[in-house]
């Protein structure tokens, strides 16, 4: 009525499962090795990364002088008064605390970051002058 299985046939079944596994295992890994060895995937993680600090850059400069246009037109400054708010509003944001600002001139303040972004600031516009 009831099959008696010698489990010492079975021995076979699992020493080929091993294999399997670590055959697959070996190609999964020279598969992820030769991505990560091919350096295109690399700089392009270092190029979005350089993208995205740029953006955070540019964006909270901008953020700072829409809010000192915000108050240039309600209390009617002056350009050299809106660049000296400007300078001093660069100097006490956190993100720029360890950041190179240098007033060239009335109308044009550069400003380096850490990671070396240039940037030349007037009053209507910021232009990014590259990295250093």
């Amino acid at each position: 009525m009831y099959k008696k299985y010698n489990i010492s046939n079975c021995k076979g079944i699992t020493l080929i499962s091993i294999i399997l596994i670590i055959v697959i295992l070996l190609i999964l890994t020279s598969v992820s090795v030769k991505i990560f060895e091919d350096n295109e995937t690399l700089k392009n993680t270092e190029i979005s990364i350089d993208q995205t600090k740029y953006k955070i850059y540019k964006n909270e400069i901008d953020t700072i002088r829409n809010d000192i246009l915000i108050e240039k037109n309600l209390n009617e400054m002056t350009s050299k008064k809106f660049m000296d708010r400007y300078e001093e509003r660069l100097k006490s944001d956190d993100l720029f605390k360890e950041s190179s600002i240098t007033r060239e001139n009335d109308e044009n303040i550069k400003l380096i970051t850490p990671e070396g972004y240039v940037f030349d600031i007037i009053e209507k516009e910021t232009k990014y002058a590259g990295k250093r």
